[in-house]
């Protein structure tokens, strides 16, 4: 689904659910809601954790907006539907929230959508770094302005196990250094961090 089509699966789910829910997303999903064009998911990553929700009223409303909730494998293959992905939080290569740091993004009768903020999603994509999360970084920064200091400070509030992790730690490494060159550079020249940002814009739309 592209963006319009996932604020109509959040219009279809709001019109069925018939007790306030907050569904705190992170992935493609937070990032269109935020307002990234080209770019398509069919899944929405919710963190438990830190949503709000009554898990039989999100079935059912599930369930008659033609969406899928926590699909297994089989079903997400042979289904092609959009769907709620219920992230296990052991799992989850993000920050450790700071209070009241959630983005809210989208609002309806019943339905609150909120994200991370901008730094916390960028260090939950350095695990893969594929082009897709390299896209979603790019434009995370250039629409937030975010800055090194809140990378590195998002980073540190990470579970020890990730900040230990050679592949993270190396994919870290490599944003700052690709979107935060420290040589200083004439006036005259283009800035090299919104080069970097303008190219990795400029992919193909992306799908994950």
């Amino acid at each position: 689904m592209d963006k319009p089509e996932l604020y109509e699966v959040l219009k279809k789910l709001d019109e069925n659910l018939q007790l306030p829910t907050r569904l705190h997303v992170r992935g493609g999903a937070a990032c269109m809601l935020h307002g990234e064009e080209y770019r398509m998911t069919l899944d929405i990553d919710v963190i438990p954790g830190e949503s709000r929700y009554e898990k039989t009223d999100l079935s059912q409303a599930c369930e008659k907006a033609g969406i899928l909730l926590d699909p297994t494998e089989f079903e997400e293959l042979e289904g092609n539907k959009p769907y709620l992905q219920l992230l296990p939080e052991e799992s989850l290569c993000l920050p450790r929230p700071k209070p009241n740091s959630a983005k809210q993004c989208w609002e309806g009768k019943k339905l609150e959508m909120s994200t991370p903020p901008a730094a916390d999603l960028i260090i939950s994509k350095l695990k893969r770094s594929d082009p897709v999360d390299l896209q979603d970084i790019a434009f995370l920064l250039m629409k937030f302005e975010t800055t090194m200091s809140e990378l590195k400070e998002a980073f540190s509030r990470l579970p020890s196990h990730f900040r230990k992790d050679v592949i993270l730690v190396e994919n870290f490494e490599n944003t700052l250094r690709d979107f935060f060159p420290q040589e200083p550079r004439k006036s005259c020249q283009k800035s090299p961090k919104k080069e970097k940002l303008h190219t990795a814009l400029e992919l193909e739309p992306a799908y994950s």
